[in-house]
C-alpha cells in the first residue's frame, strides 16, 4: 500500500490484482458449492469475500481524488482482517476453551455486523479529519 500511496491513476499489476481476483473466484466457488450441498454457512458466507475481493479490484481498478486513499485502504484491511480473526476465535477457538459442542450460525456472521458499522463511522470520521469539514467521496 506504502509503495503506491501516491498513485492517481488505474493501477494493474498482476500481484496486485492476483490476490482479489483468486478470493473473488474461489468465493464464489465455494457459494455454489454451498447452494449445491444445501449447507447455509458455505452458501452465505463466502458472499463476504466476494464484497471484499470486489472492493479491492474496484481500489485498484479506479483513478484517485480522494486524500489519503491508501490510509483509507490499509485500515480498512485491517479491519477487515480483525473482523476475520475474532469471527475464527468465536466459532472455533471460544466453544473449544469453553466446552460447547454447537455452535450457532449468527456467531459466523456477529463480528460482521458488529464491527462493520466501526468501520463506515471512523471512515467517515477520518474523512472528514483528513478533508476538512467537506464531505468527499464518504
Amino acid at each position: 500500500m506504502l509503495r503506491f500511496k501516491g498513485r492517481k491513476d488505474v493501477h494493474k499489476n498482476i500481484l496486485d490484482l492476483g490476490f482479489p481476483l483468486l478470493l473473488l473466484t474461489s468465493a464464489i466457488g465455494i457459494s455454489i458449492y454451498g447452494f449445491i450441498k444445501d449447507f447455509a454457512l458455505l452458501t452465505w458466507f463466502p458472499l463476504l469475500g466476494v464484497f471484499l475481493s470486489v472492493t479491492q479490484l474496484k481500489y485498484w481498478l479506479r483513478k484517485l481524488n480522494r486524500k489519503m486513499h491508501w490510509w483509507f485502504e490499509h485500515f480498512g484491511g485491517m479491519l477487515g482482517c480483525s473482523i476475520a480473526t475474532i469471527t475464527a476465535f468465536v466459532v472455533f477457538g471460544a466453544p473449544r476453551l469453553l466446552d460447547i459442542e454447537t455452535v450457532s450460525i449468527l456467531l459466523w456472521f456477529l463480528p460482521t455486523m458488529i464491527l462493520t458499522p466501526v468501520i463506515i463511522g471512523l471512515s467517515i470520521y477520518y474523512t472528514k479529519k483528513f478533508n476538512g469539514s467537506k464531505n468527499s467521496n464518504i
